[in-house]
């Protein structure tokens, strides 16, 4: 018996040993399923928290420009062989952007869905840093990455108005990631997606173009044998190039760079001592303006506060990172060197191919600065601050509904005023930009298709006019194609709207006629000055917008307004006309507002006479008009 015995005892000792073993698997599987469920539903929320916004975020000319070049793709068939006018390379790049955008106006996406296609594509930033954190250096590197990125900093400021240099972060940090992947299994696939990814990167900005050094090294660290790297090498090259391919076919592409901007070379050499300045004003410091901008409507302490508790977690994770340094250079030398060269590589050379920096030069730099610092900071084994990366995650996501929560705020209040550094963020003092009307994305899609059901050409006024100024008329273009007349901004027309902002209207007491969205509509009671002639809309294909700064033309209207009645004074473009000024004089007579881009004048008691002169170089751009007021 003394055998049978024995083997049963071994068959239940395999058998708790299968049960444990089967435990631990389990155990460790729903671990790690929850670390994943956990990861992907952090970084996916933040994404849906810029997205959000979507509806809220405004246009400028450069969208404006990008949006027009990709709706004669997406409707007209064009072949569009150059890039987005840029600043010292002029056309010099090739139409990849232009094609994005048009795949979404290709399925009959409207004004919203382009914006929110773009936007999408461009908080994909946020699962971008978690893979390439992840892959660098760990999943807590992944979620600390996607965090720093959430935190307040200059690429904040891109939420705002659609611009190609929204993929610049995602497409940074795309060729790390693909990096990795090649440097773990070099392959020549990966190879090919390594050199694409950094050419659509440079094609989003040429800022980016320190990953060409991060590249070159990579594949040198990382080789075989010589004919694996001269192989990889080619085909990455060769990928980069690739978006360039359509602007070959253009004969002058040499003659479409700035070359002057490059053959400068002892100037650029010596912006090789702007690299400190660049460094701290693009860094998260640099982000306290943002802060500022962010809370800017709220009261001065609640943004003071804000900003105190941003730079003290930036200071914690610094430490940390710092603590952690060692332990990564000791456990994964290689990985940490190629990280550092990336930070470097990406900084020196945008500081040497941007100057002045502007606030968007800095956004492939912002991208590895989060992927670094998470890389160090996950590594740091001290006890005391175990709580960092934790509080990097509840800053993360209240970083970023910040600013989503800064788009509702500025769609309702109709007006924006960016920070005065954003042309040269090392400057050591800014001029105070001045405020510009602001018209949300929901909101042009919602005149598109007022403007869709108008049997004249409608003139607009005020701060509607401006903004419709601003976009060309291409909201209308997308909602009704050619069927809707163009909106002018002068002239006679049956249909005559001013338009402004419902916050500002009420503030000072306007009677309105109706509401669409966020703007209040009004009728003009009177209109005056050179109102009869016909002014049509900024061509959108015009780019750079003209300045049109000649000596102004003096001209005197006198103005007889009733007491009931208000009288603004509207300039549609006064970032493009600024020898344009006007004085208001006359009894009785007090005036509300006093902007470049607005006056608002008032009779204190009964009827006055008012003497309005006007020195600009259009007078029929300035509008006059009176619209009737609540009394108090």
């Amino acid at each position: 018996m003394q055998p049978h015995h024995t083997t049963t005892k071994a068959i239940a000792a395999e058998a708790r040993h299968r049960h444990a073993g089967l435990a631990t698997i389990t155990t460790v599987t729903n671990k790690a399923l929850t670390s994943r469920t956990f990861d992907w539903a952090y970084v996916v929320s933040l994404m849906l928290i810029a997205c959000y916004g979507a509806p809220y975020s405004g246009m400028i000319s450069d969208g404006v420009r990008d949006l027009n070049f990709a709706l004669s793709i997406a409707n007209d068939g064009q072949w569009v062989l150059k890039g987005p006018w840029m600043s010292g390379v002029g056309h010099a790049l090739g139409p990849a952007w232009f094609y994005w955008l048009a795949l979404p106006l290709s399925l009959h996406a409207d004004w919203l869905g382009v914006v929110l296609f773009n936007v999408v594509c461009s908080s994909l930033m946020y699962p971008m840093a978690y893979l390439c954190g992840r892959a660098w250096g760990g999943r807590s590197c992944g979620l600390l990455a996607a965090a720093l990125l959430a935190w307040p900093n200059w690429s904040h400021l891109n939420q705002l108005f659609l611009s190609h240099t929204d993929l610049v972060i995602t497409l940074t940090l795309a060729t790390c990631w693909l990096l990795k992947i090649w440097l773990d299994r070099p392959r020549l696939r990966t190879a090919l997606a390594v050199g694409l990814s950094a050419g659509l990167a440079f094609h989003a900005h040429p800022s980016s173009a320190g990953l060409v050094v991060l590249i070159g090294i990579t594949c040198l660290v990382g080789r075989r044998d010589w004919p694996m790297f001269v192989r990889h090498g080619l085909a990455a090259a060769f990928a980069f190039l690739l978006p360039w391919l359509p602007r070959t076919f253009v004969g002058d592409s040499l003659q479409a760079i700035d070359m002057t901007t490059f053959s400068q070379t002892s100037e650029m050499a010596g912006r090789l001592l702007l690299v400190p300045e660049v460094m701290s004003a693009g860094s998260w410091f640099g982000g306290a303006q943002i802060i500022d901008f962010l809370w800017s409507i709220g009261p001065l302490w609640l943004a003071s506060l804000v900003s105190g508790v941003f730079i003290l977690g930036l200071a914690l994770i610094v430490t940390t990172a710092v603590l952690g340094a060692p332990a990564r250079f000791a456990s994964d030398t290689r990985c940490f060197t190629l990280l550092v060269t990336a930070w470097l590589a990406v900084l020196v050379v945008a500081t040497v191919l941007k100057h002045p920096m502007s606030f968007y030069g800095v956004f492939a730099w912002i991208g590895t600065s989060a992927l670094l610092l998470a890389f160090m900071a996950s590594a740091c084994s001290h006890q005391t601050l175990r709580w960092v990366p934790a509080l990097a995650l509840v800053l993360g996501l209240a970083g970023q509904s910040a600013t989503t929560s800064a788009l509702f705020r500025i769609a309702h209040q109709g007006s924006v005023q960016v920070p005065s550094l954003v042309s040269d963020i090392t400057a050591n003092s800014g001029h105070a930009n001045e405020p510009s009307w602001y018209l949300s994305t929901i909101d042009y899609r919602r005149f598109a298709q007022w403007q869709c059901a108008q049997a004249d050409p409608p003139v607009l006024l005020g701060a509607l006019g401006a903004a419709i100024d601003i976009s060309g008329g291409l909201e209308r273009r997308i909602a009704c194609g050619s069927s809707a007349y163009t909106p002018r901004l002068s002239g006679r027309s049956n249909t005559v709207v001013a338009g402004f902002p419902t916050a500002w209207a009420e503030s000072l007491h306007l009677l309105g006629q109706s509401t669409l969205g966020h703007l209040t509509l009004f009728e003009p009671l009177q209109r005056f000055g050179s109102f009869d002639v016909d002014v049509v809309l900024h061509d959108p294909a015009t780019y750079p917008p003209y300045v049109d700064a000649r000596p102004g033309i003096t001209t005197d209207i006198d103005i007889h307004l009733p007491a009931d009645q208000t009288l603004l004074i509207a300039n549609p473009r006064h970032h493009f006309l600024p020898t344009t000024s006007w004085t208001v004089s006359g009894d009785q007579v007090a005036t509300l507002v006093q902007q470049r881009r607005i006056s608002v004048h008032r009779c204190t008691l009964d009827d006055c006479s008012i003497t309005v002169s006007i020195s600009a170089p259009r007078p029929e751009l300035i509008q006059l008009f009176t619209v009737r007021h609540r009394h108090e």
